[in-house]
């Protein structure tokens, strides 16, 4: 037996092995480019598509909510305590929107106390206690009001909105207020 004879080593032993190799590693980066290439451009394009879309005013979105709940009748069906549930959730909605209280934590004489420091009507402060009383004793004493009740309740709170409703300076300068005498005057 004989040994291993050395040889020289030649690149032609292996040049097949270095092209596929080259060829393999130039089609991985043109893969990883083009990946790449997909991905900013589709980052992008999202980053063009989102906008920020502007939060509604709170005595609009109450508005709305209170309209929606007005069409689904349920207090002439019997859902006495689902009714005022969800008006009284549209009013602490709109508070804590319109105030900065934080009113869906806290109980209704919490509300009255924490609203005291600003500025509201007095008419729309009673409404308010009123609407609030009421709706306390139907959901938690099960009461049945009267359908006048239901209906007052309704308009004390869509009135709450409209006349706390914050009210941009901007848009009433050079306007006056429209009255009954000035439409007779028209």
């Amino acid at each position: 037996i004989t040994t291993q004879k050395d040889l020289p080593f030649k690149l032609i032993e292996i040049r097949d092995y270095l092209i596929y190799g080259i060829a393999a590693l130039i089609i991985l980066a043109l893969v990883i480019w083009f990946i790449a290439s997909m991905l900013y451009r589709y980052m992008r394009r999202r980053e063009t598509e989102v906008r920020v879309i502007p939060k509604l005013p709170a005595h609009i979105v109450a508005n709305k909510a209170l309209v929606e709940l007005h069409n689904r009748k349920l207090w002439q069906n019997g859902k006495f305590k689902q009714y005022y549930t969800s008006l009284t959730s549209i009013i602490r909605v709109y508070i804590s929107d319109r105030w900065g209280v934080s009113a869906l934590e806290l109980t209704t004489d919490e509300i009255i106390e924490a609203l005291k420091p600003i500025d509201i009507p007095l008419e729309s402060r009673m409404s308010l206690v009123a609407l609030l009383r009421t709706a306390d004793m139907v959901k938690f004493a099960k009461a049945e009001p009267e359908p006048d009740e239901n209906e007052e309740s309704y308009i004390r709170a869509y009135y709450f909105v409209e006349n706390t409703k914050l009210v941009d300076q901007a848009q009433n300068e050079g306007k006056q207020d429209i009255t009954i005498d000035t439409k007779i005057g028209e």
